[in-house]
């Protein structure tokens, strides 16, 4: 509400809370039978039964024992209930209901939901088994009044609460019956599906979050953190763990990302229509360069020197566009390497 300790609560708030205040008090009057003596002879069959609901404001549950006699004769009682206030982030009502008593339907698989999802249901698979789980009717959830909210009064004198739905106290022939939902996949929030993908994709695909080249003076640098990145990400997932300094085929692979990226940047449908059709558009600016993908999904270039011995960088050179950083980072470093011209020319 925005207000200090020593300030008054406006009117429109101080009369509920004062009445809620004084409905406290009469909590202390209201009584449930409970007796959890049962012995081999009085029942044929005992079960708890767990209630759940939700609102955006809270969401609970309220377990009750169903207690089958020799004569036929079914009773339930009240064991306990619990409920808690939404978070204050906003949740759709399936996952307030999910909160509520970790609720899901048995056919869902967990490895194919979201997080939040996943480690509810994955929970509920411990603990449960899938055909015990029903549907029940709003009305007739005493979880209702958790997640709606009662007064004292009615509280005390709620049939529902103290005694589960009627229905409870028959055969399960006649419980309320299951009628499968017409859900998709955004209701059941299953995860996004995506390709399998090497660790040295990993960075392509999130550079701007986890290496941003602009940020780089140094060529060498860049290849040191890119490699180290790397060798953490193998760290997680291996063992073995690498260890001690760089090796040459780290920095291979630092290299070999960059001129990857660099390459999409600046021939992204050229290397598209490569994967595809093995050749680029007619209407391509490289196409006079007769270009191709090697085996490592570098764009390279053929020429004169194709049936040369030369290696294969000198015959089949890779392809670079002028205006990249990545481009000026390694110019640089190839000039300062060989002193081959003065700094403020390059």
């Amino acid at each position: 509400m925005g207000l200090l300790w020593d300030q008054e609560m406006p009117q429109i708030i101080r009369k509920p809370f004062k009445e809620w205040c004084k409905e406290l008090e009469e909590l202390n009057s209201g009584m449930i039978p409970r007796f959890y003596q049962f012995t081999d002879l009085d029942v044929i069959d005992i079960q708890l039964h767990s209630f759940s609901d939700a609102s955006k404001k809270s969401y609970g549950t309220v377990v009750y024992f169903r207690v089958v006699r020799p004569d036929g004769t079914i009773t339930t009682s009240f064991v306990t209930s619990k409920s808690r206030v939404a978070p204050l982030k906003t949740l759709s009502l399936p996952r307030l209901e999910l909160m509520g008593a970790l609720l899901s339907i048995p056919s869902w698989e967990p490895a194919h939901l979201k997080p939040f999802v996943k480690n509810r249901v994955e929970q509920i698979h411990r603990l449960t088994e899938s055909p015990k789980w029903n549907h029940c009717p709003g009305r007739e959830n005493p979880a209702d009044i958790l997640s709606r909210g009662i007064s004292v009064n009615e509280l005390k004198d709620s049939e529902l609460w103290r005694h589960e739905p009627p229905w409870l106290r028959q055969n399960e022939q006649f419980w309320p019956k299951i009628e499968k939902p017409n859900v998709n996949n955004q209701d059941l929030e299953l995860k996004s599906k995506f390709r399998d993908i090497s660790q040295n994709e990993v960075i392509l695909e999130n550079r701007g979050k986890l290496l941003n080249i602009d940020k780089f003076s140094s060529y060498l640098k860049l290849l040191r953190v890119t490699a180290f990145v790397f060798r953490f990400i193998h760290n997680t997932r291996n063992t073995p763990k690498k260890r001690g300094p760089l090796e040459i085929d780290e920095l291979k692979i630092s290299e070999e990302l960059w001129v990857r990226e660099t390459q999409k940047e600046a021939h992204g449908s050229e290397i598209a229509d490569l994967e595809k059709t093995q050749k680029v558009s007619n209407c391509s600016k490289i196409l006079s360069l007769v270009p191709y993908l090697d085996d490592k999904n570098i764009l390279r270039i053929k020429g004169r020197l194709e049936e040369s011995e030369f290696p294969i960088d000198e015959k089949k050179p890779i392809l670079l566009t002028k205006n990249s950083k990545f481009s000026e980072l390694l110019i640089f470093y190839e000039h300062i390497k060989t002193f081959t011209v003065e700094l403020q020319l390059l």
